[in-house]
C-alpha cells in the first residue's frame, strides 16, 4: 500500500482566508506556512499552500491562524494539473490538512485583548504571570 503523508512546523505567511468551494459550497480554509531550515549560510526556506477542508473546522480554526502563528501541520499532498487557453499545462500543488497543532501565537494584540485592547476573561491563561521560571 503506497503512503502519501507530510508532517511540518513553521508559521504562517499571512492569515487563513475561510472560502467555499463553488459547486458544492463546502468551506475550506486557505493558507500559506513557512518552513525555515539551517542556519548562516545554510538557512532556507520552503513555502507551503495549504488547504484545511469542512465547515466545523474551517470556522473554529480561522480566529487562530494569523499571519506568525506557529503550527504543526500533518496531512497528504493534492496535485491539480489543467490546460491553459494557450495549450500549454499547469500543475498546482495543495497540502491538504487533515490535522493542525498550535505551537504559537501570532504577534497580533487581538490574541490576549479584546478590540479594545482590555483584557478578555478567556484568554487569560495564555498570558505568562512572570518571566521567571519555579520548579
Amino acid at each position: 500500500m503506497d503512503q502519501n503523508s507530510f508532517n511540518i512546523t513553521g508559521r504562517l505567511v499571512k492569515d487563513a482566508v475561510r472560502r467555499l468551494f463553488p459547486k458544492s459550497g463546502k468551506a475550506f480554509l486557505d493558507f500559506s506556512v513557512a518552513n525555515n531550515t539551517g542556519t548562516g549560510d545554510y538557512a532556507s526556506t520552503q513555502y507551503f499552500n495549504c488547504i484545511l477542508v469542512g465547515d466545523k473546522r474551517s470556522e473554529a480554526l480561522v480566529p487562530y491562524l494569523n499571519k506568525g502563528t506557529h503550527v504543526a501541520l500533518t496531512g497528504s499532498l493534492e496535485t491539480n494539473n489543467w490546460t491553459g487557453g494557450d495549450g500549454s499545462q499547469h500543475y498546482d500543488f495543495k497540502y491538504k490538512i487533515d490535522n493542525v497543532v498550535l505551537l504559537g501565537k501570532s504577534n497580533k494584540k487581538a490574541d490576549l485583548f479584546g478590540e479594545d485592547g482590555e483584557e478578555t476573561e478567556h484568554k487569560k491563561f495564555n498570558k505568562p504571570k512572570s518571566n521567571e521560571i519555579t520548579y
